[in-house]
């Protein structure tokens, strides 16, 4: 279905940032070798980098995301809805709470306590935040469009014309489109007005909601947080990817903290 989803963006919306699969001989979108189904996409090795993306990129970038959220409603009827960090909500709960109260019983100095229960403090203000943040999002179902989810530049690709493709749709879904638009909300204003400006081009009429757009980007940093601890929490890892896993942790409650004192 995602690969039907990006042959179409590209071969009826003529959105350029969509990277389609090669269409065989005889115009199907899969192949099977070996027994094995799937398909083909064009080799492109030009990945970016925030810095590599120019204020010019980030126009253009918003003029598809404009054009992307813009498609009629039946375009992406297949998709998945947006739950509203239900099911992350849920993950963030269990999976903080197993690893720090495993670093509480660990820590044997005082100052390791203090930020132990100083991080557990940051958890629960996190989880009411999202509830509250999730009452008010599900107002906001009338205006499902066909959202990325995950368009970081890490997901960019230029080519050599210079258009930057947006790969892995996995995370495609119809959600509000303040689920795509808060990826490109950073603390360089400038970048996201450019963005903008190209968005605004082609839905003349959308009004952001700095709500939601506080919603998603609460919804992202627990999502990460989970993973960091769930792999923390892990038997089978190594002591050094434990370290490391753990100065993940500590960097996303960080970015944590700072999202929800920006809500305060």
């Amino acid at each position: 279905m995602l690969l039907e989803l990006s042959h179409k963006l590209e071969a009826i919306h003529q959105l350029t940032f969509s990277l389609p699969p090669l269409l065989t001989q005889k115009e199907e979108l899969f192949i099977t070798l070996a027994g094995l189904r799937g398909a083909l996409f064009p080799f492109l090795d030009g990945v970016c980098s925030s810095s590599s993306i120019t204020l010019v990129d980030l126009e253009r970038l918003g003029e598809q995301f404009g054009r992307l959220h813009g498609l009629p409603p039946d375009a992406g009827i297949r998709l998945a809805a947006e739950d509203f960090g239900i099911e992350e909500g849920a993950r963030f709960d269990r999976a903080i709470e197993k690893i720090l109260t495993r670093r509480t019983s660990a820590t044997n100095s005082a100052a390791g306590a203090a930020k132990v229960r100083e991080q557990l403090k940051i958890v629960k203000e996190a989880s009411r935040e999202l509830t509250r943040l999730r009452e008010n999002a599900l107002l906001s179902q009338q205006y499902f469009v066909i959202t990325h989810g995950d368009a970081h530049p890490a997901n960019m690709l230029r080519e050599g014309s210079g258009n930057i493709r947006l790969i892995d749709w996995d995370l495609a879904i119809r959600a509000p489109a303040e689920r795509d638009l808060f990826m490109f909300r950073g603390r360089d204003t400038l970048r996201f007005e450019a963005f903008y400006k190209g968005y605004k081009r082609l839905r003349p009429a959308f009004e952001i909601s700095p709500g939601l757009l506080s919603f998603f980007a609460l919804v992202r940093t627990v999502s990460d947080i989970a993973d960091w601890a769930e792999q923390l929490a892990s038997p089978h890892q190594a002591e050094d990817e434990a370290v490391h896993s753990l100065d993940g942790l500590d960097e996303e409650l960080e970015r944590l903290n700072i999202i929800l004192g920006a809500l305060t």
